[in-house]
Protein backbone atom coordinates (compact mmCIF):
# COMPACT_ATOMS: atom_id res chain seq x y z
CA UNK A 1 0.00 0.00 0.00
CA UNK A 2 1.43 3.11 -1.39
CA UNK A 3 0.22 6.64 0.44
CA UNK A 4 0.41 9.68 -2.21
CA UNK A 5 3.30 11.66 0.40
CA UNK A 6 5.33 8.50 0.86
CA UNK A 7 8.31 8.23 -1.12
CA UNK A 8 9.82 4.89 -1.79
CA UNK A 9 8.15 1.46 -1.82
CA UNK A 10 6.08 0.52 1.27
CA UNK A 11 5.45 -3.49 1.40
CA UNK A 12 2.72 -3.54 4.26
CA UNK A 13 0.21 -1.19 5.64
CA UNK A 14 1.21 1.32 8.53
CA UNK A 15 -1.09 2.39 11.16
CA UNK A 16 -1.72 6.16 10.66
CA UNK A 17 -1.84 7.94 14.02
CA UNK A 18 -2.73 4.85 16.03
CA UNK A 19 -0.65 5.69 19.25
CA UNK A 20 -1.95 9.16 20.77
CA UNK A 21 -0.41 9.11 24.15
CA UNK A 22 2.06 6.53 24.95
CA UNK A 23 5.79 6.14 25.20
CA UNK A 24 6.21 5.86 21.58
CA UNK A 25 4.71 9.15 20.85
CA UNK A 26 2.72 12.11 21.79
CA UNK A 27 0.83 14.05 19.06
CA UNK A 28 1.72 17.48 19.13
CA UNK A 29 -1.29 19.42 18.98
CA UNK A 30 -2.50 23.14 18.70
CA UNK A 31 -6.02 24.15 20.09
CA UNK A 32 -8.16 27.28 19.35
CA UNK A 33 -9.71 27.22 22.96
CA UNK A 34 -9.44 29.22 26.19
CA UNK A 35 -7.30 27.29 28.46
CA UNK A 36 -9.73 26.79 31.22
CA UNK A 37 -12.58 25.06 28.82
CA UNK A 38 -13.81 22.27 30.37
CA UNK A 39 -14.33 20.32 27.18
CA UNK A 40 -10.85 21.56 25.35
CA UNK A 41 -9.00 20.87 28.21
CA UNK A 42 -10.15 17.06 27.65
CA UNK A 43 -7.98 16.74 24.52
CA UNK A 44 -5.03 16.87 26.97
CA UNK A 45 -5.75 13.03 27.72
CA UNK A 46 -5.07 12.23 23.73
CA UNK A 47 -2.39 14.95 23.09
CA UNK A 48 0.43 16.94 24.00
CA UNK A 49 -1.94 20.59 23.37
CA UNK A 50 -0.93 24.19 23.00
CA UNK A 51 -4.10 26.43 23.62
CA UNK A 52 -4.43 29.11 21.31
CA UNK A 53 -7.06 31.84 22.47
CA UNK A 54 -7.62 35.81 23.16
CA UNK A 55 -6.58 35.00 26.91
CA UNK A 56 -2.58 33.96 25.80
CA UNK A 57 -3.10 37.14 23.08
CA UNK A 58 -4.08 34.72 20.08
CA UNK A 59 -7.07 36.78 17.85
CA UNK A 60 -8.06 34.67 14.80
CA UNK A 61 -9.16 37.95 13.39
CA UNK A 62 -5.55 40.06 13.87
CA UNK A 63 -3.74 39.40 10.29
CA UNK A 64 -0.76 39.78 12.20
CA UNK A 65 -1.83 36.89 14.88
CA UNK A 66 -3.29 34.76 12.00
CA UNK A 67 0.20 35.23 10.67
CA UNK A 68 2.33 34.15 12.80
CA UNK A 69 -0.13 30.70 13.82
CA UNK A 70 0.12 29.55 9.96
CA UNK A 71 3.92 30.00 10.28
CA UNK A 72 3.71 27.81 13.73
CA UNK A 73 1.55 24.48 11.40
CA UNK A 74 4.61 22.70 11.07
CA UNK A 75 5.65 21.79 14.52
CA UNK A 76 2.15 20.96 14.86
CA UNK A 77 0.77 17.02 13.62
CA UNK A 78 -2.93 18.61 13.97
CA UNK A 79 -5.10 21.47 14.45
CA UNK A 80 -8.17 21.46 16.45
CA UNK A 81 -10.18 24.20 15.15
CA UNK A 82 -12.58 24.61 18.09
CA UNK A 83 -13.03 28.15 18.58
CA UNK A 84 -16.10 29.73 17.10
CA UNK A 85 -15.05 33.32 17.59
CA UNK A 86 -18.04 34.72 15.78
CA UNK A 87 -17.95 36.25 12.53
CA UNK A 88 -17.44 32.91 10.91
CA UNK A 89 -13.63 32.85 12.58
CA UNK A 90 -13.32 28.76 12.42
CA UNK A 91 -13.86 29.00 8.01
CA UNK A 92 -11.41 31.87 7.93
CA UNK A 93 -8.99 29.68 9.88
CA UNK A 94 -9.64 26.77 7.81
CA UNK A 95 -9.29 28.88 4.24
CA UNK A 96 -6.05 30.33 5.61
CA UNK A 97 -5.25 26.72 6.80
CA UNK A 98 -5.34 25.52 3.48
CA UNK A 99 -4.44 28.27 1.14
CA UNK A 100 -1.13 28.21 3.83
CA UNK A 101 -0.11 24.59 3.64
CA UNK A 102 -0.96 24.31 -0.26
CA UNK A 103 1.14 27.78 -0.55
CA UNK A 104 3.96 25.95 1.06
CA UNK A 105 3.57 22.50 0.37
CA UNK A 106 3.10 21.73 4.60
CA UNK A 107 0.98 18.33 5.04
CA UNK A 108 -0.95 18.39 7.64
CA UNK A 109 -4.41 17.39 9.31
CA UNK A 110 -6.52 19.59 10.68
CA UNK A 111 -10.17 18.84 13.31
CA UNK A 112 -12.47 20.62 12.87
CA UNK A 113 -15.24 20.83 15.67
CA UNK A 114 -18.82 21.50 14.20
CA UNK A 115 -22.41 21.03 15.37
CA UNK A 116 -25.50 19.00 14.38
CA UNK A 117 -27.05 22.53 13.98
CA UNK A 118 -25.49 23.37 11.16
CA UNK A 119 -27.41 20.83 9.26
CA UNK A 120 -30.88 22.99 10.10
CA UNK A 121 -30.29 26.59 8.88
CA UNK A 122 -32.82 29.18 10.38
CA UNK A 123 -32.63 26.99 13.55
CA UNK A 124 -32.05 29.51 15.25
CA UNK A 125 -33.46 33.26 13.77
CA UNK A 126 -32.05 35.04 16.34
CA UNK A 127 -28.29 33.73 16.01
CA UNK A 128 -26.35 33.30 12.94
CA UNK A 129 -24.37 30.20 14.99
CA UNK A 130 -26.28 27.67 12.37
CA UNK A 131 -24.81 29.62 9.59
CA UNK A 132 -21.54 29.45 10.51
CA UNK A 133 -20.91 25.88 11.36
CA UNK A 134 -22.80 25.08 7.95
CA UNK A 135 -20.23 27.63 6.52
CA UNK A 136 -17.76 25.56 8.16
CA UNK A 137 -19.12 22.07 6.89
CA UNK A 138 -18.70 23.53 3.12
CA UNK A 139 -15.27 24.53 3.61
CA UNK A 140 -14.33 21.41 5.35
CA UNK A 141 -16.16 19.41 2.55
CA UNK A 142 -14.12 21.41 -0.22
CA UNK A 143 -10.78 21.12 1.04
CA UNK A 144 -11.43 17.06 1.87
CA UNK A 145 -12.35 16.79 -1.64
CA UNK A 146 -9.03 18.47 -2.60
CA UNK A 147 -7.01 16.73 -0.82
CA UNK A 148 -8.22 13.42 -1.87
CA UNK A 149 -8.56 13.54 -5.41
CA UNK A 150 -6.69 16.64 -6.01
CA UNK A 151 -3.54 16.27 -3.76
CA UNK A 152 -4.49 19.59 -1.52
CA UNK A 153 -1.87 19.13 1.43
CA UNK A 154 -4.41 19.57 3.96
CA UNK A 155 -6.40 16.58 5.06
CA UNK A 156 -9.16 18.07 7.09
CA UNK A 157 -11.96 15.92 9.10
CA UNK A 158 -15.23 17.60 10.12
CA UNK A 159 -16.84 16.47 13.89
CA UNK A 160 -20.77 17.41 14.31
CA UNK A 161 -21.47 17.39 18.13
CA UNK A 162 -25.16 17.91 19.46
CA UNK A 163 -25.95 19.35 22.93
CA UNK A 164 -22.57 18.72 25.26
CA UNK A 165 -22.71 17.61 29.18
CA UNK A 166 -22.83 20.33 31.50
CA UNK A 167 -24.75 22.43 29.34
CA UNK A 168 -26.54 25.01 31.47
CA UNK A 169 -29.40 26.19 29.57
CA UNK A 170 -30.32 23.41 28.79
CA UNK A 171 -30.55 21.52 31.81
CA UNK A 172 -32.61 24.32 32.95
CA UNK A 173 -35.05 24.53 30.23
CA UNK A 174 -34.62 21.68 28.36
CA UNK A 175 -34.18 18.95 31.03
CA UNK A 176 -35.42 16.15 29.14
CA UNK A 177 -32.50 16.42 26.48
CA UNK A 178 -30.21 13.93 26.27
CA UNK A 179 -26.57 15.04 26.43
CA UNK A 180 -23.47 14.12 24.85
CA UNK A 181 -21.11 13.37 27.49
CA UNK A 182 -17.00 14.07 26.88
CA UNK A 183 -16.05 10.70 26.74
CA UNK A 184 -17.82 9.82 24.27
CA UNK A 185 -16.79 12.80 21.96
CA UNK A 186 -13.15 11.98 22.69
CA UNK A 187 -13.98 8.09 21.87
CA UNK A 188 -15.36 9.50 18.81
CA UNK A 189 -12.28 11.77 17.80
CA UNK A 190 -9.64 8.53 18.50
CA UNK A 191 -12.54 6.49 15.99
CA UNK A 192 -11.53 9.08 13.48
CA UNK A 193 -7.98 9.59 13.70
CA UNK A 194 -7.45 5.62 13.68
CA UNK A 195 -9.65 6.02 10.23
CA UNK A 196 -8.32 8.63 7.90
CA UNK A 197 -10.44 7.78 5.40
CA UNK A 198 -13.62 8.81 7.71
CA UNK A 199 -13.70 12.64 7.07
CA UNK A 200 -17.11 13.64 8.50
CA UNK A 201 -18.97 12.04 11.64
CA UNK A 202 -22.39 13.38 13.51
CA UNK A 203 -22.33 12.27 17.62
CA UNK A 204 -25.70 13.19 19.31
CA UNK A 205 -28.41 10.73 20.79
CA UNK A 206 -31.33 9.54 19.87
CA UNK A 207 -33.95 11.72 21.74
CA UNK A 208 -37.39 11.21 23.38
CA UNK A 209 -40.29 12.70 21.73
CA UNK A 210 -40.20 15.67 20.19
CA UNK A 211 -37.63 18.39 21.01
CA UNK A 212 -36.29 21.57 20.27
CA UNK A 213 -32.47 21.75 19.26
CA UNK A 214 -32.52 25.04 19.22
CA UNK A 215 -32.80 26.52 22.96
CA UNK A 216 -36.79 27.11 22.10
CA UNK A 217 -36.32 29.40 18.91
CA UNK A 218 -37.58 27.83 15.26
CA UNK A 219 -38.58 25.35 13.98
CA UNK A 220 -39.74 21.85 16.17
CA UNK A 221 -36.77 18.75 15.19
CA UNK A 222 -38.44 15.34 16.02
CA UNK A 223 -36.35 13.40 18.45
CA UNK A 224 -34.85 10.77 16.01
CA UNK A 225 -31.83 11.28 15.79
Amino acid sequence: IRDRDVTGVQTCALPILKYYHTQEYIMKVRITCDPSHEFGKRFTELFDIDFYSRRNGFDIHNRQNLEKFLSETSNYDLTINFSRAMEFGQTILLNNLDQYCNKTKTNHKVLNIGSYEGTVLMNHPTSGYDVEKATLKIAHRKIATEHMLFEGFLDSYLINLNYLENNGSIIKYHPHIKMLDFDSVLKNVKYMMDRPYIKEMYVQYKQPGNFRINDGYGIIIPGVF
